[in-house]
């Protein structure tokens, strides 16, 4: 597995993919159409994880979703698990915020 150094960022702070990896339901848009990205893609996916050891659910599940219905409603759609109202505003706000950086 190769590794991804400070070293490696372009000029305007983004990295340039050399391949698209990881599992889908965590990837950000821009790693999964090997878009440059920065940093904020780890944002996105550990709101994912936070989700799922949160809710004890695995996102998306419920939907029975293949590639290409994740690719249509999550990726291309922008659908992101629910934040249920009893978890406390924060921390929903964190999430929102995780998935739109």
């Amino acid at each position: 597995a190769g590794r991804l150094n400070l070293t490696d960022m372009s000029a305007n702070g983004t990295f340039e993919p050399s391949s698209v990896v990881g599992a889908l339901r965590y990837m950000p848009p821009e790693v999964f159409y090997g878009d440059p990205y920065n940093l904020s893609v780890d944002t996105f996916s550990f709101s994912v994880v936070l989700w799922e050891i949160l809710s004890l659910a695995k996102p998306y599940g419920e939907l029975g979703l293949g590639p290409a219905g994740h690719q249509r409603q999550v990726i291309d759609g922008g659908l992101r698990p629910p934040l249920p109202e009893y978890w406390s505003e924060p921390l929903r706000e964190m999430m929102r915020s995780g998935w739109s950086a």
